[in-house]
């Protein structure tokens, strides 16, 4: 009679418990916030992973309460099965329409393909990437779940993928921060596109608004240019988009350093008259230069 007393009251007890874990993470974590977390998850352990899958669970409802998902049984999902959830997800866009949702399918794709090393079920989910791919590419997406989704094809080895994404989306919205820009910069050198690298390097210098991070963008596309082969085109477009900097002692001398690497004498004097022109105005030492 104990027992049996003892047994129900721990039952309920385990029930509560787990109502309350429930409760919990939907306060701490609501929806929006929660998605940001993941969004700004580096790696996808298995913490990030569950959080996932319980929004997949939210966005995608499933109408048949037999094949309601878990967050334990979707881990526990053999590859086959993960795979055709996945591809369900994508299918079920069609009818929905649901550009969140499909965000969501995607990082959990991205996190399952990464933990395959290689082999036929790689192949398959990489498969499934490029079908998403597809459809991602012309989607609604803010500039940071752009980027979140450009960084896991760089790190599913499709960076040209990644940087036609970054290009589709300045495009069609070119008013991005500069740290988009940068990234979309950084992404194009990886594919050798330099000129349009250098462009959103020089993009990035002018939408930043520190000195420093002007400077550090403006170097990175003359140098980017430079490393084209161009020396004509270098300094063109060096001069094109110095902008603010065009007073900026140290990025003056940076150019005439540029210049005299490419035989360019002439422009290098030009640069370094600036320079000192610029420290007799403001009183310094011209011995020092």
């Amino acid at each position: 009679m104990n027992n049996t007393k003892l047994k129900f009251i721990t039952s309920w007890q385990l029930l509560a418990f787990a109502l309350s874990i429930l409760i919990i993470l939907f306060l701490i974590f609501p929806k929006n916030s929660l998605l940001k977390t993941i969004e700004q998850e580096n790696q996808q352990d298995l913490v990030s992973q569950l959080y996932l899958q319980q929004l997949l669970r939210y966005y995608l409802p499933y109408n048949d309460q037999d094949k309601m998902l878990t967050t334990s049984n979707i881990i526990a999902m053999d590859q086959a099965s993960k795979y055709n959830l996945l591809d369900f997800c994508l299918m079920d866009f069609q009818s929905t329409q649901n550009w969140k949702a499909l965000f969501l399918c995607f990082k959990l794709l991205n996190a399952n393909t990464v933990s395959i090393k290689k082999g036929q079920t790689k192949q398959n989910n990489l498969f499934l990437v490029n079908k998403y791919y597809d459809v991602m590419q012309n989607g609604p997406y803010t500039s940071s779940e752009t980027s979140s989704l450009a960084k896991d094809l760089i790190g599913l080895d499709m960076p040209q993928k990644a940087f036609n994404l970054f290009v589709t989306t300045i495009d069609k919205s070119p008013e991005q921060p500069a740290t988009f820009y940068a990234l979309a910069a950084q992404t194009g050198a990886w594919v050798e596109q330099y000129q349009k690298s250098a462009q959103y390097y020089f993009e990035a210098d002018h939408r930043s608004n520190n000195i420093a991070d002007k400077r550090f963008y403006f170097k990175k596309g003359v140098l980017i240019i430079q490393a084209s082969g161009n020396i004509d085109k270098t300094m063109q477009m060096a001069q094109e988009n110095l902008q603010e900097l065009n007073e900026d002692p140290d990025t003056l001398t940076f150019l005439s350093e540029v210049a005299l690497k490419a035989n360019r004498t002439d422009l290098a004097d030009q640069y370094l008259a600036r320079v000192l022109k610029l420290k007799i105005s403001h009183g310094t030492n011209v011995n020092e230069y």
